[in-house]
């Protein structure tokens, strides 16, 4: 994440907003890629590369989205213990990915995004998923 900003910044383009990371399935049923995604003033020329990431460049489509904010709390570090890699989905993920599959939808990309407090700690998440594309 810090990689990407600082490339960013060093190539004159820097972040203009919140970051925000999306899941995307992959062929195997127990893995998914992350992407990691910076909101800039300007196209991303061809050119740029980070060492060790696949970079990729666009706008998101014109699109419907359901989405939902969770307040960050702590979770519990004896859970997260019996975890792959001591990670734990937010509960607020899980339940939006349970909603979402019970109204008929199965979204490709659920976008995830911090939101930082005036202190710049993370106080809230916010999970989006596109429903419909327009136009």
């Amino acid at each position: 994440m810090e990689s990407l900003h600082t490339a960013l910044s060093r190539a004159g383009n820097p972040p203009t907003g919140h970051w925000w990371t999306a899941l995307e399935p992959t062929d195997s049923a127990h893995q998914v890629r992350v992407l990691l995604a910076w909101p800039v003033g300007a196209p991303v020329p061809a050119e740029f590369t980070l060492e060790g990431a696949d970079v990729r460049t666009g706008t998101l489509p014109s699109r419907t989205e359901a989405f939902v904010q969770a307040e960050l709390g702590a979770i519990e570090q004896d859970l997260l213990d019996d975890t792959p890699g001591g990670r734990l989905l937010h509960p607020a993920y899980l339940t939006f990915v349970e909603y979402l599959e019970s109204h008929g939808h199965q979204p490709r990309h659920i976008r995830q995004t911090t939101i930082l407090d005036d202190g710049g700690t993370p106080a809230a998440l916010e999970l989006a998923a596109t429903m419909t594309h327009s136009g």
